[in-house]
């Protein structure tokens, strides 16, 4: 599915009030035919932030382990921002099962923020869990710094 197939639910909006500078001066954005409001991310459990904050605990081990815990977290982090931003612009009702590379498709069709390093981290993390390999840990502090950008950016 991408953003083609739902546009008889959702209305495209381009608006431009000095959203950034810099090239990014439009952000495209769907939004259902509903008024948008103030919502708490994931009332029913965790924070993106407290997955952050978990995985910055995980680093300051220093070891194989807590590089490993720490990529994990800060990839929680992640998927939970994505899915908390889709919920926010009412997107999450269509792409809500979506694997997690569709998402970032979605998202740079919507030219909402950019996803390179966001699918490195996942692509990271895809490599350590499904290939059972290591990382080290100066590359895990990386990628945790890496996600904390991204979820103030978010």
């Amino acid at each position: 599915m991408d953003i083609e197939n739902i546009k008889d639910s959702y209305i495209l909006c381009n608006i431009d009030p000095d959203f950034a500078v810099d090239g990014r001066a439009n952000l495209r954005y769907a939004c259902e035919y509903r008024y948008a409001s103030l919502m708490e991310l994931n009332p029913e459990g965790l924070d993106p932030f407290d997955y952050l904050n978990f995985a910055k605990s995980d680093v300051s081990a220093k070891d194989v382990r807590g590089a490993i815990n720490a990529l994990g977290n800060a990839k929680k982090a992640i998927h939970l921002t994505v899915d908390c931003f889709f919920e926010i612009l009412g997107l999450l009702k269509a792409f809500g099962k979506s694997d997690f590379p569709t998402k970032l498709d979605i998202i740079q069709q919507l030219e909402a923020f950019p996803i390179n390093v966001t699918k490195n981290l996942n692509s990271k993390r895809n490599y350590v869990e499904h290939e059972y390999r290591t990382i080290d840990i100066s590359e895990a502090i990386d990628l945790v710094d890496i996600t904390e950008m991204f979820l103030r950016l978010c």
